[in-house]
């Protein structure tokens, strides 16, 4: 009835239906398009591992020129059908993009279809995402674009806040802490807090070990020194008469055993080696 009645609109009905099915089409999986574009990302030198080389030859059509080429390819092969969520080698095209020091490429592959929270290898939640390489790898810009997106540190995501965290650990690590309290990254919760404040002891990060503590984590595991941080810690005057006696600060002693706000307090006014003060000084320095 509607086609003899309203021919022209049968017609336009037709014709937008077969638009949205091969719109469909177009944008179906397409896993010669996906393997272009892995193939031209991790053919560029930026993205080889630090052993070996991963053995992508850059497809025909593609050059490595910059790496606004690279995206230019990387759109052709989205509207071909690419999935950028695939995973070669252990990680996604975002995850090889950050490691690469490709920034650009990792905020454009954010903006078209790249699943943030998706983690390397099986997708398991104890393995680390692009949130955690970004910050391993000091790539600011990506880890900025990352916190400002949806479920990025939604509190199920402790194991991942955590190795975030963990992930500023290396070089410059506590400037890299620094950073990471300016940007508001949440610290996690549960067990993952407890397992990032052992971590938090044994790195001697006062600043991340006084926050956890303050937000309620009470147990941590046993540190890397080798004492059981369940232990007490012993009275001021104690503390004082065997930091006067040692060559070596204390200090990572008393965080090591650390079990609440307090016992971090009187750590943080403890002797540490500075400018002003010598290891085997008997003055205490106060921090």
């Amino acid at each position: 009835m509607l086609m003899l009645k309203y021919p022209a609109l049968f017609v336009r009905f037709c014709l937008l239906v077969c638009a949205g099915l091969l719109a469909n089409l177009a944008w179906a999986a397409n896993p010669i398009a996906t393997s272009n574009a892995f193939d031209a990302l991790l053919s560029l030198p930026q993205t080889q591992p630090v052993e070996g080389e991963w053995n992508h030859v850059a497809p025909e059509g593609f050059k490595d020129e910059d790496e606004a080429t690279l995206i230019r390819w990387l759109a052709k092969q989205k509207q071909a059908g690419a999935d950028f969520n695939q995973i070669r080698h252990q990680g996604t095209m975002l995850h090889h993009a950050i490691r690469g020091g490709l920034n650009a490429t990792a905020l454009w592959l954010l903006s078209h279809g790249a699943d943030p929270l998706k983690t390397l290898e099986n997708g398991e939640q104890d393995q680390p995402d692009a949130l955690d390489l970004s910050i391993t790898y000091r790539r600011w810009p990506v880890t900025d674009a990352l916190l400002k997106l949806p479920g990025i540190t939604a509190p199920d995501r402790a194991p991942q806040l955590m190795l975030a965290w963990q992930a500023a650990q290396g070089e410059n690590e506590l400037t890299v802490v620094d950073q990471l309290f300016a940007r508001r990254l949440p610290l996690p919760t549960g067990a993952a807090a407890e397992r990032l404040l052992g971590f938090s002891l044994e790195h001697q990060w006062l600043k991340v070990s006084l926050a956890l503590l303050k937000n309620g984590v009470t147990h941590a595991a046993s540190s890397a020194y080798g004492w059981d941080s369940a232990n007490k810690m012993g009275t001021a005057s104690d503390i004082e008469s065997a930091d006067a006696r040692l060559a070596e600060p204390i200090l990572p002693y008393l965080l090591a055993h650390a079990s609440s706000v307090r016992d971090v307090e009187w750590s943080a006014t403890t002797r540490k080696p500075s400018s002003r003060c010598g290891l085997n000084s008997k003055r205490l320095c106060r921090s």
